[in-house]
């Protein structure tokens, strides 16, 4: 195989350049850490939804999980923006309490088996989420879960109505 970078000859190691260039490569970005970094961090903050793509790949490939990219407003409007575990309407407003905002979560834990895909994945409300943590959801007080949610909800749009 011939090296993309140099135009040496390699043995096919499933990389695309040879090994001298990707030590070169490794040597630079350890001389620019803090330049990489940021650069890293820029990109993150421009493309929100690529950057939890790569964490989510990253994730499932360390797991050995099946993994396909699903996209949050996609199971935002497949679920209606109701949260699946306490039922009660999620809110993706930046105007909402963490605990009722939006978070993904996974029907069956990544941690016992579950693939990330978006068969698997459903909208809950952080609170809902945080207290079903790597937990199968017939271990989850549900009911618990709607009482605190509905809380949250009632002071948020009491809150609102001062605005």
């Amino acid at each position: 195989m011939v090296c993309t970078n140099c135009g040496r000859e390699f043995k096919d190691d499933g990389h695309k350049n040879c090994p001298a260039c990707r030590k070169n490569r490794r040597d630079w970005h350890f001389r620019n850490r803090e330049k990489e970094l940021k650069r890293m961090s820029d990109w993150a903050k421009k493309n929100p939804e690529k950057a939890q793509q790569k964490n989510r790949r990253r994730r499932a490939k360390k797991l050995n999980v099946p993994h396909d990219d699903w996209s949050r407003y996609e199971i935002y409007a497949r679920d209606l923006g109701v949260c699946q575990i306490c039922g009660l309407p999620v809110y993706n407003d930046d105007l909402a309490p963490n605990q009722i905002h939006a978070e993904y979560d996974h029907r069956v834990p990544l941690s016992k088996g579950g693939s990330d895909t978006a068969d698997n994945v459903w909208l809950t409300h952080r609170f809902c989420n945080q207290h079903k943590h790597d937990k199968w959801l017939h271990e989850v007080d549900v009911e618990f879960c709607r009482r605190e949610v509905k809380k949250q909800i009632k002071i948020f749009t009491k809150n609102l109505m001062k605005l």
